[in-house]
């Protein structure tokens, strides 16, 4: 016949070497959830700072100057072709019989006006321009960086919802009836042994 008191112990042994067996298959599951939603956690952050820095990309310096020089130039060339005034020159009839002077001071006189335009119009577009690129570039993409951002920020959140179910699941893995039932049947058969009457 079995020995009690070992049949107990063994019980007892077996019980903890089970339960210690699920503690650690939990641990390794909620190291797994950890570790994918870090990963998910990484992705999302990747998406927001692609934004940001698409969003830094464009307020550099060369970014700012070159497409602002474009701009200017497209601008320029409208204000000018919009107000270019026919050259002013002396109507013939008034000039015959008048000294070539006055048609070329009046020339000269058209000429200057006309130049004057061209400095006012060039100007403008350096100023239109950089007003331009900050309302057509930066602030759609400063929009939309802050919108994807804030979208993906609200994602993050949301993905710590899923993991906190998933480390209870894990948890609640670590914890087994038949372990339970052989450590308290151990340590009961135990007591019972030792205040056995000899």
């Amino acid at each position: 016949m079995c020995n009690p008191m070992l049949a107990s112990m063994a019980a007892t042994a077996g019980g903890v070497a089970l339960q210690s067996n699920n503690a650690n298959k939990a641990a390794k599951q909620r190291a797994m959830y950890q570790k994918q939603n870090s990963e998910r956690q990484r992705i999302l952050e990747e998406d927001a700072r692609a934004g940001q820095t698409a969003l830094v990309e464009a307020l550099g310096r060369a970014n700012v100057t070159g497409a602002m020089q474009t701009g200017a130039n497209n601008m320029q060339t409208q204000y000018n072709s919009a107000t270019a005034a026919p050259v002013a020159r002396a109507p013939i009839a008034r000039t015959r019989g008048a000294p070539a002077l006055i048609a070329d001071a009046a020339n000269a006189m058209a000429q200057r006006r006309s130049a004057q335009q061209a400095a006012y119009n060039g100007k403008l577009a350096d100023l239109n321009s950089f007003a331009d690129y900050l309302n057509t570039t930066i602030k759609p993409q400063t929009m939309d960086s802050a919108s994807n951002t804030q979208m993906l920020g609200g994602f993050m959140q949301g993905n710590n919802v899923p993991l906190q179910a998933e480390l209870e699941a894990a948890n609640a893995r670590a914890n087994s009836p038949l372990a339970q039932l052989l450590i308290g049947g151990g340590q009961v058969g135990m007591g019972y042994n030792l205040k056995k009457p000899a």
